[in-house]
């Protein structure tokens, strides 16, 4: 319940970054991430409400994509990437909060039990 909380907790405060310098700065090195290994062409996915921020990250960047809106319920990108965007590149919050789940869960079984909880 104390782990669930605290995730709870992260999303929440993740959801407050909506809006503010600091997710803007996030979110621009979300969509460089995406941009890294691009060769050929490139969509990205943002929130209705971010795309003006990733219209004016790809324009200071010089990079040419697609922008498509989709719920993304954390915020963040996901980029298509590809002649038919086969590769998906998942650069979500909250895709990127369920791959570090088994990390946090793993650090607050050593932070409660010591050592001997962080073993699988």
């Amino acid at each position: 319940e104390v782990i669930a909380a605290a995730l709870r907790g992260l999303e929440e405060r993740l959801v407050g970054l909506r809006g503010t310098p600091a997710y803007e700065a996030l979110l621009a090195r979300l969509v460089d991430e995406c941009l890294e290994d691009a060769a050929g062409p490139v969509t990205i996915r943002c929130r209705p409400e971010d795309r003006g921020a990733v219209e004016e990250i790809l324009r200071r960047r010089s990079a040419e994509a697609a922008i498509e809106t989709a719920p993304l319920p954390l915020g963040g990108v996901e980029a298509l990437l590809g002649p038919e965007g086969r590769c998906v590149v998942r650069n979500g919050l909250a895709d990127r909060l369920e791959d570090a789940r088994p990390l946090l869960l793993q650090e607050a079984g050593r932070l409660l039990f010591g050592a001997e909880g962080a073993r699988p």
